[in-house]
């Protein structure tokens, strides 16, 4: 059962724990409060698959203060007011809620560090622009996943591309605009960190193209193969009329 009654004061604790890499690994928020003979109420929450954690170790970085709300509800635009859902914490969006919700001693700490437990540090910004140490594969994004807050993919060859601010995954290639069948949105295929390096055995495609639209040797062409979009290299052309005129000849050498 909850031990919080909201009706007396109690606090708000709320972090945002970091990986090696700096990046959020999720949000935690905990309600705590005293009640008699020194016993206490703790009713901790972690939320760890939201979506937008990259953009928010961003936000942190540059100094965006987060605030916590404890009522259930799916408008948290307003402190101040009830919101759509009517869930809010006063009767009416009017500048008196003050004498029904208060909000004090905001305090800002280092999170304490547990026995056993690495110390965990909010990530800082940078003094100096430089290049970002690449995170080992295994901390990447297995494909078919968001991989907005990781930028790299698990998997060897593969490239993390944004499709949209809520969604991002790792592909070897990406046409911008491009949408099969069935999708609604399209792509902008903005990448988000390097490529994994491939070290997969190439296989070799047979492609009949237009000599006059032939790309040369050594460039790169993206496929599109029904879903799919590959990152192909074009390692020799031949002029298929040529080949075609040499068998015939030999035929009729024969």
């Amino acid at each position: 059962a909850n031990c919080v009654d909201t009706q007396r004061p109690f606090e708000v604790a709320a972090s945002f724990p970091v990986g090696a890499d700096g990046m959020l690994m999720s949000m935690e928020v905990t309600l705590s409060q005293k009640h008699g003979n020194n016993a206490s109420c703790h009713l901790p929450m972690r939320v760890a698959d939201y979506s937008g954690l990259a953009d928010l170790t961003e936000a942190l970085a540059k100094g965006m203060t987060p605030v916590v709300s404890y009522w259930s509800a799916k408008d948290m635009g307003w402190m101040d007011g009830k919101g759509l859902d009517q869930n809010g914490p006063c009767e009416g969006d009017e500048g008196k809620c003050q004498d029904t919700a208060k909000f004090y001693n905001f305090a800002v700490e280092a999170i304490r560090q547990a026995s056993g437990e690495p110390r965990r540090q909010p990530p800082a910004v940078p003094s100096a622009p430089g290049a970002p140490s690449a995170p080992a594969r295994s901390e990447c994004t297995e494909t078919g996943q968001d991989c907005r807050k990781t930028h790299c993919c698990r998997s060897p060859g593969m490239q993390c591309y944004e499709k949209n601010p809520w969604w991002s995954a790792c592909k070897e290639a990406c046409i911008p605009g491009y949408s099969h069948l069935g999708e609604d949105t399209t792509w902008s295929c903005r990448p988000l960190g390097e490529r994994t390096p491939d070290d997969r055995k190439q296989d070799v495609i047979v492609l009949n193209v237009a000599q006059q639209e032939m790309p040369p040797n050594g460039s790169e062409v993206t496929l599109v193969m029904g879903d799919q979009q590959l990152l192909a290299k074009v390692v020799q052309q031949k002029k298929l009329q040529d080949e075609e005129e040499e068998q015939q000849s030999r035929g009729a050498g024969s």
